[in-house]
């Protein structure tokens, strides 16, 4: 993996933040410009840290800058990240609300915000399609544990309206009975000790 300068970091991590729509559908962004285009941080470590970023209260975007920063430099790459992330969108959000409650009543701006709300669908659906591949690299019969784990979670926050931190506590659950008892791990581990080997 490559290793950028600090600047690099704080320049990236803007531009992302700038050019991001946010919510889940700037994952796939933050995973084609750190994984694919600049190879700082293996699919793997992207993945364990959206694991990690999905449990920690605040946004999943920011525990992301701030997971990477640290990792690629320490102390100050986890402060100035995550904050450098944020500050787009902070200015952009005072402007559009100053500009909202002075104008928002004229046809053509609700006209706008109807359509931005119609580009979050489209965004959300290329962030599944993106952020899926990296789980289900191939699509066989194996993978219909993880699809009923999808599907029960969608279940429980759609229809049940269940709190999502016991989604995520039953998913873990259901993850660790569905693969922990069978002989998954162990081949996943001698896949890797024979690329090793």
């Amino acid at each position: 993996m490559k290793k950028p300068t600090l600047p690099e970091l704080l320049k990236i991590t803007t531009y992302i933040g700038a050019i991001g729509y946010g919510g889940p559908a700037i994952l796939a962004l933050m995973k084609k410009t750190f994984v694919h285009e600049k190879e700082w941080i293996s699919e793997k470590e992207f993945m364990n840290a959206l694991s990690l970023a999905q449990i920690l209260p605040g946004a999943t975007g920011v525990n992301i800058m701030g997971y990477i920063g640290f990792k690629l430099h320490k102390l100050w790459g986890g402060i100035l990240a995550p904050l450098l992330y944020i500050l787009p969108a902070t200015i952009a959000m005072i402007v559009l609300s100053w500009a909202y409650f002075t104008f928002g009543n004229l046809p053509f701006v609700k006209a706008l915000f109807a359509g931005l709300g119609a580009l979050v669908v489209a965004l959300l659906v290329n962030a599944i399609l993106v952020l899926g591949k990296s789980v289900f690299k191939k699509i066989s019969f194996k993978d219909w544990k993880g699809f009923a784990i999808s599907l029960a979670a969608f279940v429980g926050i759609y229809f049940f309206h269940f709190n999502i931190i016991w989604i995520i506590l039953a998913a873990g659950t259901l993850g660790f009975l569905f693969f922990y008892f069978t002989r998954e791990f162990e081949e996943e581990k001698a896949k890797k000790r024979r690329g090793f080997a």
